[in-house]
């Protein structure tokens, strides 16, 4: 059964169901573009935690800062598109899901400074940033599993 955003239930359309999905796309992708910006403007602070955490090897911490930033912004920006969007609640909930694993990793390894998530706007301690990688992944999966592929991927024979 294929369920889709202009589905009419109870008599009702689902209005609401599409004001709540694109509030929640709004905020997932403000606050990717919060952490883009805030860790782009931080750079340095951003490349010592990565260096801290010692999942980088500190000589590609420079590439993976920018690579992670990058991503970030572009999946950001991508969401609001809607002829991207549900490309990008993948991309959303694989970010967030590193974003969980990373989270986790502090807390095993005792990883105390901030994580530099939003720069120095947030400094979250372990458990903080786990909470938040989850809510995270939760409303971008969400919105992959409530979103709509584009036609050229939908897998529909005539």
């Amino acid at each position: 059964m294929h369920h889709s955003a202009s589905v009419v239930v109870s008599g009702k359309s689902t209005v609401g169901f599409r004001s709540v999905r694109r509030f929640l796309t709004c905020l997932i992708a403000g606050e990717l573009l919060l952490a883009s910006i805030a860790k782009a403007l931080f750079i340095v602070q951003f490349q010592r935690t990565l260096e801290v955490s010692m999942l980088v090897p500190n000589a590609l911490v420079p590439a993976v800062a920018v690579g992670i930033i990058a991503v970030e912004a572009a999946t950001g920006i991508g969401l609001t598109i809607p002829r991207f969007s549900y490309a990008f609640a993948k991309v959303a909930v694989m970010l967030s899901s590193l974003f969980v694993g990373y989270g986790f990793w502090r807390v095993i390894k005792q990883i105390s400074p901030p994580c530099s998530c939003f720069g120095p706007i947030l400094n979250l301690p372990p458990a903080g940033s786990v909470a938040l990688s989850l809510s995270t992944f939760v409303v971008a999966g969400y919105l992959l599993m409530t979103g709509t592929p584009p036609k050229f991927v939908r897998n529909e024979t005539r």
